[in-house]
């Protein structure tokens, strides 16, 4: 088979996680309970229609939410080892609150110096288990990093709020272009290409926005399970995806850039908000929007009991 590299790519097996951060670059808390974990069938055919398509990838990730709640890691990790020659690392990101299983780490160990975790430290209050995985990973030879997210010196200065991602903030096809033309998603990472269902994407806002239901431009992502397409054919879209200028995401979406305001990461949801977020809210903007609304009117909002 002819061979076909990719940089990174991302699959996200579940939404469901131990924080509730209100500015999640995944928008966990505020995907719906009935779309938040992809079961082991789903994940496992992601693998394999990834794998005809892309004979190589240097980094592959495996993320969430917290990946350690899905129920089917283990098998999930067994199966990706089918695939070893064709992955030059597989990382997994956790983020600090839970210990990972002897069950779990058997697998990775298997993977030796391929294997690589990284653990988002958020602070003592939150990511309590920091130095207990620290230690075990250390014990267990399992190559990691604590990624520093507390308010002292986070990584990269802290997170970026990429916005509601349903108003235009880039009025035009220009602006756009500039805005991509110093995103480091596009420019340093090349794409993280998250994997969301079946379907992969350049960067999470161009995911976020079809999980919103908006309506996708079918150049911007690929379907893994459409076998209407050639292998070849899903490789011209993805090269098609490498050459572009600019994505629809770009107007709606304020860019990971060197100039982008940071914002303090891991702020949790109060119990407050989260009866906003059951109640229907998109994003943290969304929360306070449907709050001032609330105490404005007087009104008490409806929600389901999560």
């Amino acid at each position: 088979m002819e061979a076909f590299q990719m940089e990174r790519a991302t699959i996200e097996i579940t939404y469901d996680c131990t924080l509730k951060c209100r500015l999640c670059s995944n928008y966990s808390p505020y995907v719906p309970l009935d779309q938040r974990c992809y079961p082991l069938q789903v994940c496992t055919k992601v693998f394999d229609k990834f794998f005809q398509i892309i004979t190589y990838v240097g980094i592959f990730t495996i993320s969430g939410g917290e990946p350690l709640l899905h129920p089917n890691l283990f098998e999930l990790l067994e199966h990706l080892q089918n695939y070893s020659l064709n992955i030059g690392e597989v990382q997994v990101v956790t983020n600090g609150t839970l210990v990972p299983s002897q069950k779990i780490l058997e697998p990775l160990k298997q993977w030796g110096q391929k294997a690589f975790l990284i653990v988002d430290n958020y602070g003592a209050e939150l990511s309590t288990k920091i130095k207990e995985i620290d230690m075990l990973l250390a014990n267990e030879n399992i190559r990691h990093t604590i990624r520093n997210y507390t308010i002292s010196d986070p990584h990269c200065g802290g997170w970026v709020d990429f916005g509601p991602l349903t108003k235009q903030t880039q009025r035009s096809l220009e602006l756009a272009e500039k805005l991509f033309a110093k995103c480091s998603v596009a420019q340093n990472l090349h794409f993280c290409f998250p994997i969301m269902g079946s379907e992969m994407w350049p960067c999470a806002p161009a995911k976020r926005r079809a999980q919103l239901g908006f309506e996708a431009d079918p150049s911007e992502y690929i379907d893994l399970f459409d076998d209407s397409l050639t292998i070849e054919e899903q490789r011209e879209k993805i090269r098609a995806i490498y050459r572009k200028k600019s994505l629809s995401a770009c107007a709606y979406c304020t860019g990971l850039c060197e100039d982008s305001v940071r914002v303090v990461p891991g702020e949790q949801l109060t119990s407050e908000e989260m009866k906003y977020v059951r109640a229907g809210a998109t994003c943290y903007a969304d929360v306070l929007q449907m709050m001032q609304t609330t105490r404005n009117s007087g009104s008490k909002i409806e929600f389901e009991e999560e």
